[in-house]
């Protein structure tokens, strides 16, 4: 059993192109909301932020490396990082522009890159 650097343990099910996972269906992550160190400043950033490990292991669950992922509803840019984390492609939107900066400032923090837009602007 090994948890793959992203928090719930897991025993791979299946070595085909997709990887399940024998897992339980309650999932135990640090909740961000426990306003404890860092996490409240994870809240400063969106008020229902979520564990990047819980969003990344989801996405373990159902894609395949370099698989596409879009969350229509970027917020503080969770999943965002996670699907940079597990080396997946993603693109989402969100209603508050300043939501959107949120999810690029992160992601920059986090890979040291600059972002830049795909295609013509609208």
């Amino acid at each position: 059993m090994s948890d793959g650097g992203y928090g719930q343990p897991f025993v791979r099910a299946s070595t085909g192109p997709y990887c399940f996972f024998n897992r339980t269906n309650v999932w135990d992550y640090a909740s961000v909301n426990s306003l404890r160190g860092s996490r409240r400043e994870d809240l400063a950033l969106h008020p229902t932020v979520k564990p990047t490990g819980l969003v990344a292991d989801a996405i373990l669950d159902v894609t395949r490396h370099g698989d596409l992922v879009l969350d229509l509803f970027l917020g503080s840019g969770t999943t965002l990082m996670a699907a940079e984390r597990t080396g997946r492609r993603f693109r989402g939107p969100d209603i508050d522009p300043a939501y959107v900066d949120v999810a690029i400032e992160r992601w920059s923090a986090r890979t040291g890159l600059e972002p830049c837009l795909e295609g013509p602007a609208s």
